[in-house]
């Protein structure tokens, strides 16, 4: 009897130390996951696809409607995104991202943005105190503006209102309608086009537009160059189905062999993406031209408009850019440089380095950020925005 009795004390005393235990996890996770906070300055919202948060070392799924606390780390993947409210400024967190935030405590939102890209609508300047974008900051007093940082490189687009960048011991304001492009120690600031936004930049800038903000570009702006773009990529999935019909076709009459490019279960899946060819800043710096070269430069400074090309995995924006001059009939003079191991842009549309000033010459752009390396190092992605600009202002 007295053994029944003690070994139902001990059960009934382990069930409550199993309870404590579990109660204690529920607490000490929900402590962790900000479920008994009040409400805070700021909080997730817009989450999309699988987006992780690393909080005191420990990582997990971001919910909508998290409190978020200093020393936060957000994390989207592939195809997955996020907001940040932080009183009344919004930031939007792009696919592949990495970026911490503190200052919360204080109400004054400060980000470190290791790599991708962010969207920044700032409605209340007070509430917001910079951007470290790589080895760059970024500061304003109430604007919108995107950043996007890769390896040794950084952009940044202003929509509306102005940002001031220091970057080592530099440092240069940028206003609505101007970019601000870092690659090492060298910083230019330059015009800002609507056809070198990606896809996340267009998006945002018209949900700003829409939210009252006098961005740079008109909706119907924007509309027109995602018009444009899905023009493009119809014209050439055409091109490629009919292609694709021609080869089918002369296969069964046994005209080619079944070891045609492109052919078999081990063939590499074609992507599309955009490239685009400009010299506009020549139109500003007509009369630093070389005499006898104004027959290169179109009225509108458009060599190329915005068009889309079929590539392979492992293709390079230099590979893009000789397919797309090859297919246009454009002229391209380029070089190897064996020290860096890559091709070196001379020429385009017989328009050379220094044609229009000492700090003249050809770069370019991907998604609207301007890469550190050459253009043969760069592996393109589906859907990448190249754009192939000649700068006078330095490269």
């Amino acid at each position: 009897m007295e053994t029944r009795k003690r070994t139902k004390i001990f059960n009934v005393l382990m069930a409550v130390l199993i309870a404590v235990i579990v109660f204690c996890g529920i607490m000490t996770a929900g402590a962790l996951r900000g479920w008994f906070s009040s409400d805070g300055f700021a909080y997730s919202e817009d989450v999309k696809g699988i987006v992780n948060i690393e909080r005191s070392g420990v990582g997990y799924t971001l919910d909508e409607k998290t409190q978020l606390k200093d020393g936060d780390v957000i994390d989207t993947g592939t195809s997955s995104s996020a907001s940040v409210i932080a009183g009344k400024n919004t930031v939007y967190i792009s696919e592949d991202t990495e970026a911490e935030l503190s200052g919360l405590e204080k109400e004054r939102l400060d980000i470190s943005l290791d790599d991708g890209e962010l969207f920044a609508v700032l409605d209340k300047g007070d509430q917001f105190r910079k951007v470290e974008a790589g080895s760059c900051e970024i500061s304003s007093d109430g604007s919108v503006f995107s950043v996007n940082v890769q390896t040794g490189s950084a952009g940044i687009n202003v929509f509306d209102g102005s940002i001031t960048v220091k970057s080592g011991d530099e440092k240069k304001s940028a206003k609505k309608g101007q970019t601000v492009s870092i690659v090492g120690d060298e910083m230019t600031v330059s015009d800002l086009e609507a056809g070198s936004l990606n896809d996340f930049n267009i998006e945002k800038a018209k949900t700003a537009g829409e939210d009252g903000h006098d961005i740079c570009f008109s909706g119907s702006e924007l509309d027109k160059v995602t018009a444009d773009r899905e023009a493009e990529i119809k014209k050439t999935e055409k091109q490629k189905k009919k292609h694709e019909a021609e080869v089918i076709a002369a296969a069964e009459s046994g005209q080619s062999g079944a070891s045609g490019a492109g052919s078999g279960s081990g063939s590499q899946a074609v992507k599309l993406c955009t490239v685009q060819i400009e010299c506009s800043s020549v139109l500003s710096n007509m009369g630093q031209l070389k005499s006898g070269k104004e027959s290169f430069v179109p009225s509108n400074g458009v060599i190329l408009a915005s068009s889309s090309v079929e590539f392979r995995e492992g293709d390079t924006a230099f590979d893009i850019l000789k397919r797309a001059c090859d297919t246009a009939g454009i002229q391209l003079e380029y070089s190897y440089t064996p020290a860096y191991g890559s091709y070196y842009i001379e020429g385009i549309n017989n328009l050379y380095e220094f044609d229009c000033g000492s700090r003249s010459g050809w770069t370019y752009r991907v998604n609207g950020w301007m890469p550190n390396y050459g253009s043969s190092s760069y592996k393109m992605k589906e859907g990448d925005v190249l754009v192939w600009s000649y700068t006078c202002n330095g490269i």
